[in-house]
C-alpha cells in the first residue's frame, strides 16, 4: 500500500485538474502572494530526509508528508491512526517546534472525523495565514496534521504610520466615491510566502465600500503599518461573471433558463398575512397554507417567506385576496415579473438542497434579501448579506431569470455562513468553485448560466464538459477561472462515480475540513482539498491502505 500512497503523492505534485475558460479581473485587486505554490519534487524529498521527519517516521511508521516549503514543516502529514489526548504535547514530543501562543479557531465534528484548527498569535496579535491543523478519528486517533506556523517572527508591533495616512494608502487609485471606511482596532501580523521563507509584516486592516464597473464593491485591505505598502485589497462582493381556509400559492417560473418553456410551480415557505390580525403564516413545502381565519378575510401574499425576500427597487411583489375554503393564489405578470418569481422559487430550491446536505445548519434559515433588476447588466453578485441580480440589458437576459445563477450566488452565502464554523471562505477561487458546485449538484448539468445571452441560446457562463484546462499551466490568478479547476474536479468525480449523492458525500466531508488560504495559494489549497476528498472517501481513517474510490477521485 505504500506504493499506492507514493503514487498518490506523485500525482499530487504533478496533478492535473480540469475546468473551462472564463475571464474577469478586478482592476483594484492587490494580492500579497506573489510566488507560485507548486511543489518541488526534489526539495520535498530533501525535507523528507531531514532528521526531524526521519525520527518521526521511525517512531510512527506508515506516515507520509507534504511539506510547507516556506517554513520546512509538514503542511499535511497523514498515516496510520495514532491515539493521543494532547495534540500539542504529542507534536512537541516529536520535536516539532511550535509557537507559544496557539488558540483554537474552530472544531468541527461530523459522523466520521473531528477537524481542529488553531491560529497563531505573536505578542497578542493574530498572525494571518497561520494554521495548525489536525484531523482525528471518532476514536480520538490523530490521522493527519499540518503545521503552517511560524517560529522566526521578529517584528516591532509599534506602528509608525498614522491611521489617516493608512486610509490613503488603502484607497490609492480608487477614483469613485468611497464610503463606510473602517480601520480595525486590532493590528495583525501578516506572513507573506516568498521563496522558501516568509516575510512578516505588521499590518492595519481597513475596509471600505465603493463602486467598480460591475457594481458595488466592499474591499478589505492590508496595509503595512511601518512602510504604508498596500499588501492586499480584496473585494468581498462575489460577482457571477468577469447575483380556516387553505390557499395554494404558485406562479410561472423558468425552471432552467429563459430559452426553455416557463411552467407553473408552487411557492413553498411563502408568507401569508392575515390583514385583520396581522399574523403571519407560511406555505408548506407543497405551496399550501392553512389559515385559521374566517372565510372572506383579506390575506396578503408576498414574494417573501422563511428563506427569501424578493425586492425590486425596495418593493416586494404581493397579492391581496379574500380567503376561500380551498383557494388558489397565482402570481402572474399583472402583479410580478417572471424574474422575481423565478428568483423566489430558485432560492427556496437551493435552500432545500443545502438542508439536505447540512440538515443541522441554521445560519440561512431566515429570509435572504434577493434584489431583482439592479442597475447594470450581465452580472449578479453576493455582497455578504444579500444576493443581487442585474436587469436585462447589454445583450443579456435579466440574470434572475436563470435559476442556476441564483443557485451560484446563494452558494456564496452558504460559503460565507457555513464554512469554517461561520468565519467564511477566504480564498476567492475556492469560493467561486464551491459556489459552482452548489449549483451544478442541484441541476445535474455541467452547463452553468445557459440563457445568459438575449439572442444566442448556446451561450452560457461556464461549462464543465468541454474545453478543459489543466492545473498548473492554466492557473491565471483570476478567481472565477481558477475556481473552475476545483469545481471541474468535483464534476469529473461525479462522472467517474456515476452517482451525484456519492459525490456530494465527498463534498460534504471536505467542506468540514476548513481548507483555505490566501488568493495565490491555489496550488497548495487544491492539494489539500484532494487529500480531504480522499479522507471523505476513506472507511478506516487510514489513507496508507488506499480508499474505496481513490482511482476515481485522483483521476478527476
Amino acid at each position: 500500500m505504500k506504493k499506492v500512497i507514493s503514487l498518490l503523492l506523485v500525482s499530487i505534485i504533478s496533478i492535473g485538474l480540469f475546468a473551462t475558460k472564463h475571464n474577469h479581473t478586478d482592476e483594484y485587486e492587490v494580492r500579497y502572494v506573489k510566488v507560485k505554490s507548486e511543489l518541488n519534487k526534489q526539495y520535498q524529498e530533501q525535507l523528507r530526509n531531514t532528521q526531524l521527519w526521519q525520527n518521526f517516521n521511525y517512531n510512527n511508521p506508515g506516515w507520509f508528508v507534504i511539506f510547507n516549503e516556506e517554513n520546512q514543516l509538514p503542511h499535511r502529514a497523514f498515516g496510520e491512526p495514532i491515539y493521543t489526548n494532547d495534540l500539542i504535547s504529542f507534536l512537541a514530543t516529536n520535536n516539532f517546534s511550535l509557537p507559544n501562543d496557539l488558540r483554537l479557531k474552530s472544531e468541527i465534528k461530523n459522523d466520521k472525523y473531528t477537524n481542529k484548527s488553531y491560529v497563531q498569535y505573536y505578542n497578542n496579535l493574530e498572525v494571518i495565514g497561520s494554521n495548525l491543523y489536525a484531523k482525528f478519528s471518532q476514536n480520538n486517533e490523530l490521522i493527519a496534521f499540518g503545521l503552517d506556523v511560524y517560529n522566526d517572527i521578529n517584528l516591532s508591533i509599534i506602528p509608525t504610520i498614522s491611521e489617516q495616512n493608512i486610509i490613503s494608502f488603502a484607497t490609492t487609485n480608487i477614483t469613485n466615491n468611497i464610503t463606510n471606511v473602517v480601520v480595525s482596532d486590532d493590528l495583525k501580523v501578516l506572513a507573506i510566502p516568498t521563496y522558501r521563507k516568509y516575510d512578516y509584516r505588521l499590518i492595519y486592516e481597513i475596509k471600505f465600500s465603493t463602486k467598480i464597473e460591475e457594481g458595488p464593491a466592499n474591499y478589505t485591505c492590508y496595509v503595512d503599518a511601518h512602510t504604508g505598502e498596500l499588501l492586499m485589497r480584496k473585494n468581498s462582493v462575489m460577482y457571477e461573471v468577469p447575483p380556516s381556509g387553505t390557499s395554494t400559492v404558485s406562479g410561472e417560473v423558468y425552471p432552467t433558463n429563459p430559452y426553455d418553456p416557463a411552467i407553473v410551480q408552487n411557492f413553498k415557505y411563502l408568507k401569508a398575512i392575515d390583514q385583520n390580525t396581522n399574523n403571519n403564516y407560511y406555505t408548506d413545502n407543497n405551496g399550501e397554507v392553512v389559515l385559521p381565519s374566517n372565510i372572506g378575510t383579506q390575506i396578503r401574499y408576498k414574494l417573501e417567506g422563511l428563506y427569501a425576500n424578493v425586492e425590486t427597487n425596495g418593493v416586494t411583489p404581493d397579492i391581496y385576496q379574500n380567503l376561500t375554503a380551498n383557494g388558489s393564489v397565482l402570481f402572474t405578470n399583472s402583479n410580478s415579473t417572471i424574474q422575481e418569481r423565478t428568483a423566489y422559487w430558485a432560492v427556496n430550491e437551493v435552500h432545500t438542497h443545502l438542508k439536505n446536505i447540512f440538515p443541522t445548519f441554521t445560519g440561512l434559515d431566515s429570509p435572504l434579501e434577493t434584489n431583482i433588476d439592479e442597475s447594470g447588466s450581465c452580472n449578479a453578485f453576493f455582497d455578504g448579506s444579500s444576493i443581487n441580480f442585474y436587469a436585462e440589458g447589454g445583450g443579456c437576459n435579466a440574470t434572475a431569470k436563470i435559476p442556476d445563477v441564483v443557485y451560484h450566488e446563494y452558494g456564496h452565502a452558504i460559503n460565507s455562513g457555513r464554512y469554517n464554523s461561520g468565519s467564511g471562505m477566504w480564498n476567492g477561487a475556492m469560493n467561486e468553485g464551491f459556489a459552482d458546485i452548489w449549483a451544478l449538484s442541484l441541476t445535474n448539468s455541467p452547463i452553468l448560466g445557459a440563457g445568459w445571452d438575449l439572442v444566442d441560446p448556446t451561450i452560457s457562463v461556464r461549462r464543465y464538459d468541454q474545453d478543459r484546462k489543466v492545473y498548473p499551466q492554466d492557473l491565471v490568478g483570476e478567481v472565477h477561472a481558477d475556481g473552475e479547476i476545483i469545481a471541474g474536479a468535483f464534476w469529473d468525480t461525479y462522472l467517474n462515480l456515476n452517482d451525484m449523492n456519492q459525490m456530494l458525500d465527498l463534498f460534504k466531508y471536505t467542506y468540514d475540513s476548513g481548507v483555505d488560504g490566501a488568493d495565490g495559494l491555489e496550488g497548495t489549497i487544491f492539494t489539500d482539498i484532494l487529500l480531504e476528498v480522499l479522507y471523505a472517501d476513506d472507511n478506516d481513517a487510514n489513507l496508507t491502505n488506499g480508499t474505496p474510490n481513490d482511482a476515481a477521485i485522483v483521476s478527476a
